[in-house]
């Protein structure tokens, strides 16, 4: 397999979609509907996501050899919002994972920032540009709020029993127990506030998914191997 292109030349599509997105007239003449799949993940707190990601980007990439290469998008995702818009990562990263009511005074005292809707307005349209770019995984930041009505797209949920992820927390964070259970807590919290806000009223989160998975009784790399199957080839599209 040939080397991963650089993310620049990656974004190039992507960066097009986003500003044909910005215009409705253009966006009907130059961003075409997507033919090529795409991904989202969805976590529980500790339950996951990036190692799955990176399998089975890897997996991907091993199985399609058709452009554009498969790629996963978190801080990648993240980096490129903030360098388009010009807004500061830690707002972007703060959309899920965050206090809405912390969030809501650090915008009231910074006057020069957008408001959150403005944060997550700019997201969804990054993330509704990379998918339909296609061959894309894309982890957390509402992917699958964002693109649910976009064809081509296999939603993915992980999900976990509170002690695993607590555990997991530990290890991945290096923290005691009492602080991985208060983190654990709070990111449930806040992710379940950001679903209110910006899910639709009249789905469930449920029936959003198109498969979830336990990740404390299937490994990531064995459910990127069970992934493989749900998403087309290119000679399948």
């Amino acid at each position: 397999m040939s080397p991963t292109p650089p993310i620049e030349s990656t974004m190039r599509p992507i960066l097009a979609a986003i500003t044909a997105a910005g215009k409705a007239e253009a966006a009907r003449r130059h961003v075409r509907r997507p033919t090529l799949p795409f991904v989202t993940i969805s976590r529980q707190a500790g339950a996951g996501g990036y190692a799955l990601a990176t399998s089975l980007v890897d997996r991907l990439n091993r199985r399609d050899h058709s452009a554009p290469p498969w790629q996963s998008f978190d801080k990648e995702l993240v980096g490129r919002v903030a360098g388009d818009h010009r807004i500061s990562e830690a707002l972007i990263e703060s959309l899920e994972d965050t206090s809405h009511n912390w969030l809501k005074d650090i915008l009231g005292a910074l006057s020069v920032q957008p408001s959150e809707a403005a944060v997550f307005k700019r997201v969804a349209q990054t993330i509704r540009a990379i998918a339909q770019v296609g061959h894309a995984v894309i982890v957390g930041r509402g992917g699958v709020f964002v693109t649910r009505h976009l064809p081509g797209g296999i939603h993915v949920r992980l999900v976990a029993p509170l002690e695993t992820r607590i555990r997991n927390s530990m290890t991945q964070y290096r923290l005691d127990r009492e602080a991985a259970e208060k983190r654990v807590a709070e990111i449930t919290r806040n992710r379940e506030e950001f679903f209110r806000r910006y899910g639709s009223a009249q789905v469930p989160l449920e029936d959003l998914f198109s498969v979830t998975f336990n990740t404390a009784q299937v490994r990531e790399e064995k459910i990127a191997e069970l992934l493989l199957p749900l998403v087309p080839e290119p000679e399948s599209l």
